[in-house]
């Protein structure tokens, strides 16, 4: 995998944040830097429907339902090894429903429960499954093989099988289909009427009509080159189905597919995007050029000034220049100093590309200049922000992206490197995990961040690193584990961190966290952890009281670091 290559120390001429001149890879000292690191996902962990908590143990081959309200736990045999577990949408009061993927028997059982009486039925899927995604409306539940969670598959498994699953039938039924090759990631329309199979040859469109049964109905290609390797691509479903949204490792081209006519509109950026993402509502997507990927001279106009070292001195603080047809519009900078304009320069950008728009004016879209090294975004569920940061370097700064009007943008210092940035979903909090900072004793920590007000983030430095995070509105749960130099033993532990007023307080645990999640319906969170027996914490949001169960039938073979 290449990174780019160090910027120039040539001054050019600016466009509309002036001349600007380069320090290689925004302040590198010239060094090619690593790719931005995405988040993993712990596909094995309990889910939350309701107030229910779902878990299973691979080991008994049972699946147990504990209501977190009352602490009760009932339990029931799936199938053989029963290990992935997906709740299903519509979940009210005392009803709750899952399903869970049988890896030792072949099947999928789904599961309903009513005040904790669990009824369960199970439908035959293809070999191999070992991913569960599920339509918004609750209705169909598409199992398929995901090739990242099998170790050194053989070529010839391409994984092309997968079970759609009518949860509408009684009892359910499954369709065996086929898609293209590696399936990567599969998107389900939000009227649950299609989904969206990503794939190393492009996408395979499901329909899933209200009568009748799901079929393949096309497969729409997101590349010209057959030989393009698929590794170096990353393929976004919008969540209508319109279309697909193609990023390409070291490529400073957007690829916009319609899904619908297979026709494809390409977006030229100033660089090499690193990270793209969309807005909630699927009308923008947000494109990052890292600093010293810039390639291009900006385009549009704005209030130019004569540059300097580094980053120009720039038009407008935090205005757009207007731009033609294929301009691309001009530059929000930031601050008083705006950006720098050229080939070269320190600054980073974020584009921000409406969706369908795009499509027909591919040169219209806005750029946002950021006057440091970003490379990844994280796009609040509400309140139309958006968080950017870097983790390819050791780097303490978020910025915050308000994109409700006219682009501004706010810099916040969190005093150590981010890791990954988790928005609230109110979009008026988010947490940054941290790594250790130079001169700290701690190992690592977060940072609790005022997204909608201008204050400053809490800090807060951690016995050891962290691992996993739930974000609520008003609270938030943050896990840690690592070794502890003075016993040799483990340090486990919880924070519970509360919004808007950045309380903190650290709660332990017996053993190492796997995961963790909020249940704002009863005021409760909770710490799914490894333990032979099976054990959950569950953390009261008022009194910040722990409650820990241990030797029942919990997800004992759930997955997590140690």
């Amino acid at each position: 995998m290449q990174a780019e290559m160090p910027a120039s120390n040539d001054s050019g001429s600016g466009a509309s944040g002036g001349t600007g001149g380069t320090q290689g890879a925004a302040g590198t000292g010239g060094s090619p830097l690593p790719p931005e690191v995405e988040s993993e996902d712990t596909y094995s962990a309990p889910v939350v429907s309701g107030h229910w908590i779902w878990t299973a143990n691979p080991l008994s081959g049972r699946v147990a339902l504990i209501d977190a309200e009352s602490l009760n736990v009932t339990s029931t045999e799936a199938g053989l090894l029963p290990t992935y577990l997906a709740a299903i949408p519509g979940s009210v009061g005392d009803e709750t429903k899952a399903v869970v993927l049988n890896l030792g028997s072949g099947d999928a059982t789904f599961l309903s429960a009513v005040s904790g009486e669990i009824q369960g039925v199970s439908v035959d899927v293809h070999d191999d499954a070992n991913r569960l995604s599920v339509s918004p409306g609750g209705r169909w539940v598409v199992a398929w093989s995901d090739a990242s969670l099998i170790t050194n598959p053989d070529p010839t498994e391409g994984l092309q099988d997968i079970t759609v699953i009518d949860l509408a039938a009684s009892p359910p039924v499954g369709r065996r289909l086929t898609v293209g090759y590696r399936p990567t990631r599969v998107t389900m329309r939000d009227d649950d009427e299609a989904a969206y199979v990503v794939a190393e040859p492009g996408v395979s469109v499901i329909d899933l009509p209200a009568d009748g049964r799901p079929n393949v109905i096309r497969d729409v290609s997101v590349t010209d080159d057959p030989l393009e390797a698929a590794s170096t691509r990353d393929v976004t479903v919008t969540q209508d189905g319109e279309f697909a949204l193609v990023r390409r490792l070291d490529s400073a081209v957007v690829d916009v597919v319609s899904l619908t006519g297979g026709g494809k509109t390409s977006v030229t950026l100033p660089g090499a995007v690193t990270d793209l993402d969309l807005s909630p509502d699927g009308t923008q997507a947000f494109a990052v050029v890292r600093a010293g990927m810039v390639t291009t001279q900006l385009p549009g106009t704005g209030e130019g000034g004569a540059g300097g070292e580094d980053t120009g001195a720039g038009g407008a603080p935090d205005a757009a220049g207007a731009g033609g047809d294929d301009g691309g519009g001009g530059v929000a900078g930031e601050g008083s100093g705006g950006t720098g304009g050229t080939s070269g320069t320190s600054s980073s950008y974020v584009a921000i590309l409406p969706i369908p728009g795009i499509v027909e004016r591919p040169g219209d879209f806005t750029l946002v200049g950021i006057p440091r090294l970003v490379g990844s975004v994280a796009v609040a569920p509400a309140g139309d922000v958006a968080l950017l940061y870097t983790n390819a370097i050791s780097d303490d700064n978020v910025t915050i992206l308000d994109y409700s009007g006219t682009p501004t943008t706010r810099a916040v210092d969190v005093q150590a490197p981010v890791r990954a940035v988790l928005p609230a979903p109110d979009g008026k909090h988010a947490v940054a995990l941290l790594g250790q900072a130079p001169g700290s004793v701690k190992p690592g920590g977060f940072s609790l961040i005022p997204v909608e007000s201008n204050l400053p983030p809490k800090i807060v430095g951690a016995e050891a690193p962290p691992l996993a995070v739930a974000v609520g509105e008003r609270q938030a749960l943050i896990t840690v584990t690592g070794p502890n130099a003075l016993t040799g033993g483990k340090i486990n532990a919880v924070y519970l961190a509360r919004l808007p007023e950045l309380s903190t307080e650290a709660i332990p645990l017996g053993s190492v966290p796997l995961s963790t999640a909020l249940i704002p319906e009863v005021e409760v969170g909770f710490v799914a952890q490894s333990h032979p027996e099976g054990r959950i914490t569950f953390v009261d949001f008022v009194t910040g009281a722990p409650r820990t169960l241990t030797g029942f039938e919990l997800a004992a073979g759930v997955r997590g670091r140690d």
